[in-house]
């Protein structure tokens, strides 16, 4: 079976969220970033240096 592209990194999601802006598109982020891991139970992890999954 082949791998994804995209691989979890050990990168600061905290951080890469932080750097968005608009603020009001940080904001919505990091919303966001909250409710899925409330509701999963799981850190969301950064892919490559460019999205959170």
């Amino acid at each position: 079976m082949s791998q994804n592209k995209t691989q979890p990194t050990k990168s600061n999601v905290a951080a890469f969220l932080e750097a968005v802006s608009p603020p009001q598109k940080r904001e919505d982020c990091i919303k966001l970033s909250t409710l899925m891991q409330k509701i999963t139970g799981e850190k969301m992890p950064l892919h490559s240096t460019c999205f959170v999954i």
